[in-house]
């Protein structure tokens, strides 16, 4: 069997529900897609319908759809700390998925002419 399509490229996934389906299938082409979310959980967690795990955890089967294949982990964008933590994410990544309200990531420092300076290559 060949390599996946897009095996060796990184995106972070900073979408809400109208575009973790994006990450969903890089992530299904290959991509290490690393969702993050905002301490409590992303959101779309709490989204039915949902389903009852065998250890009684209830699971929206929406996120898990929409997330599966991904990794993630939690920062709180509020903090600098966090904020520092994500821009180190951005040093080896190669995409960063957001769907923000425009000049909210201009406000925290992380938009696309912030984070380019980081990594030339950055696709947003």
């Amino acid at each position: 069997m060949s390599e996946p399509f897009l095996k060796g490229f990184r995106a972070l996934d900073l979408a809400s529900l109208s575009g973790q389906l994006c990450g969903r299938i890089l992530a299904d082409l290959g991509m290490e897609v690393i969702k993050i979310e905002p301490p409590g959980g992303d959101p779309v967690r709490n989204l039915a319908p949902f389903v009852t795990s065998a250890n009684g955890v209830k699971l929206s089967t929406t996120f898990a759809h929409l997330n599966a294949g991904k990794a993630s982990k939690v920062l709180d964008l509020e903090k600098e700390s966090d904020r520092a933590a994500f821009r180190k994410l951005v040093e080896t990544a190669d995409v960063v998925l957001e769907s923000f309200q425009p000049g909210e990531l201009s406000a925290k420092g992380l938009d696309y002419k912030k984070l380019e300076q980081i990594n030339h290559g950055i696709v947003m």
